[in-house]
């Protein structure tokens, strides 16, 4: 049980240095990305340290869930320990920190659902599991977002143009 640094690098008082950068790539391989949260990390050495009959929860940001730059990580550890329940901590569990904080909780567990829990309301909701390295889906349940069965058969870009691009580029900023 931890609570790891937060140091997303999209920030430059919270980017790595490149000498960092080189020397987290070398010892996580692949499953380091340039824009992997460093909490996502922890979670790595966590899992890696704790064994087949461990058990990890690690308080991060609830971007960790969904962000591309931790898909390879969240695949690795779903390899290792199943993803048995989430607490959702939101916004305001931190006065000094605006981030909307998350805590997977992982564990050799055979069981199909997934447990949420909220942290304003202790309400605990089971749910099934959800695919390796889609944890996002969690929050959306959470939320009241209604699941449903998707097929791969067909893409989005199959059907439209599709672009995507930070907003400084859509708007002038001086």
């Amino acid at each position: 049980i931890g609570n790891p640094p937060f140091l997303g690098q999209l920030k430059s008082e919270t980017s790595r240095n490149r000498g960092r950068a080189q020397a987290l790539k070398q010892r996580f391989g692949s499953l380091y990305t340039a824009y992997v949260d460093e909490s996502m990390l922890f979670f790595l050495l966590a899992v890696e340290l704790s064994g087949e009959d461990g058990r990890v929860t690690l308080i991060a940001p609830s971007s960790t869930l969904g962000s591309d730059s931790s898909q390879l990580a969240r695949e690795w550890i779903d390899s290792r320990l199943t993803l048995s329940g989430i607490w959702i901590g939101g916004r305001s569990v931190f006065e000094s920190a605006a981030v909307d904080v998350v805590a997977p909780i992982l564990r050799n567990d055979k069981r199909d659902e997934c447990l949420i829990v909220r942290y304003e309301t202790q309400d605990v909701l089971a749910v099934q599991r959800p695919l390796p390295g889609c944890w996002s889906s969690l929050l959306a349940r959470a939320n009241g977002v209604p699941a449903i069965a998707i097929t791969a058969t067909r893409r989005l870009g199959d059907r439209a143009v599709v672009t995507a691009d930070f907003r400084d580029a859509y708007y002038w900023l001086p």
